[in-house]
Order: C-alpha cells, then sequence, then structure tokens
C-alpha cells in the first residue's frame, strides 16, 4: 500500500510512525475495524428485518448480504 501524506497534517507521532513503516500497519487496522463494523451494522439490520418477516430477497436487496449470510443469521 503506498501512502502520500502532506507534511503539514502530519502529527509528529505519525511521521515517527511513518519514518519507523508502522503507521501503514496502522491505518490498515483502522481501515479493517471500520469495514468490520459495517458488516456488523448491515447484519444487524438483516436481523432486524428478519423479525419483521420480510423477504429474503428484499433483505439481500437492502443491506448487500448474500443469501447464505442472511440465512445464517436466524
Amino acid at each position: 500500500m503506498e501512502i502520500t501524506i502532506l507534511h503539514d497534517y502530519v502529527t509528529s507521532h505519525e511521521q515517527k510512525w511513518l519514518e519507523e513503516g508502522k503507521l501503514e500497519g496502522k491505518l490498515e487496522g483502522k481501515l479493517e475495524g471500520k469495514l468490520e463494523w459495517k458488516v456488523e451494522g448491515k447484519e444487524e439490520i438483516a436481523k432486524n428485518m428478519q423479525k419483521e418477516n420480510y423477504p429474503i430477497k428484499e433483505i439481500a436487496k437492502i443491506t448487500k448480504l448474500d443469501y447464505k449470510t442472511i440465512e445464517k443469521l436466524k
């Protein structure tokens, strides 16, 4: 992953991490956390829709989750 950062916006800690090659890992960790949160949010919406007896086709359309994932949530 290539990272370009404007020097004026980098804190001293971030500059040190960047120089040590640690910033990339921290950014990847943040991204992974956000993606996990996004998937968990979609699953929670799908569960609530199942409780309201929405058809799986509608749940998949709205949440963009596949049928298999939705079925496992029951």
